[in-house]
């Protein structure tokens, strides 16, 4: 198998690409896609053959992957109570190079999904990564899935995150079936990871827990988002 490559620019070619990746994951396959951070790989959360290629491709046969969301009013789907603290970054943060590891409650908030034996695909202890991309093929692709679709970077266990699509495609060539390819990502470095809980918010790097004033310095942070 070799890689398909499309390389949409305008509006109406981004379209045609997001129908044809979606095409792709309902069908088991896996689909590589540009958001604003780094290229990632992606499959559909309900397609057990795609997760299982996904979990092969990347090495991680129990960790949950992120769940890739079109727009911020899709995270009622996964959380029922999301955090006030949540709800902040939410608004002032995505779309944006933001993943939120966010308390489920024991459940997923959209009972069909809960239904379906999502909760266990998608959360580990009780909690659900969710990232909004802010970046156009990418939320056209999860609009158009029709369903839960998760994400990882699109590279091989132990290389460096890749920042365009030939760097992408150097590890994943004939292991995914369709690359969506818009170029250089703009900000070039990984998203931050905020986990937050009833609690506190917590996020790689930090020695303690900050409530209120953490969630402000994020925000602010999120203006000058730095490239990790």
């Amino acid at each position: 198998m070799r890689t398909h490559v499309v390389k949409p620019k305008t509006p109406a070619e981004i379209a045609s690409a997001a129908a044809i990746g979606a095409d792709v994951l309902r069908k088991g396959g896996l689909v590589g896609f540009p958001t604003e951070t780094v290229y990632g790989v992606a499959a559909a959360a309900d397609v057990l053959e795609g997760m299982e290629r996904l979990r092969d491709l990347k090495d991680r046969p129990e960790r949950p992957f992120s769940v890739h969301l079109a727009g911020p009013g899709e995270v009622g789907r996964y959380v029922r109570a999301v955090p006030p603290v949540a709800q902040r970054l939410v608004r002032k943060a995505w779309p944006g190079p933001l993943t939120l590891v966010l308390p489920t409650g024991g459940r997923l908030a959209e009972a069909a999904l809960q239904k379906a034996g999502l909760y266990e695909v998608l959360c580990h202890d009780g909690f659900i990564g969710l990232r909004c991309p802010d970046e156009p093929a990418a939320s056209a692709l999860l609009a158009r899935a029709g369903g839960p679709v998760v994400a990882a970077s699109a590279n091989l266990k132990g290389q460096p995150s890749p920042r365009d699509a030939r760097e992408a495609l150097a590890a994943l060539d004939g292991r995914i079936e369709l690359m969506i390819d818009t170029g250089p990502t703009r900000h070039r470095g990984d998203s931050t990871i905020v986990q937050v809980d009833p609690r506190c918010v917590r996020w790689p790097g930090c020695a303690c827990c900050l409530c209120a004033r953490a969630t402000r310095a994020a925000v602010r942070w999120r203006r000058g988002w730095p490239r990790r």
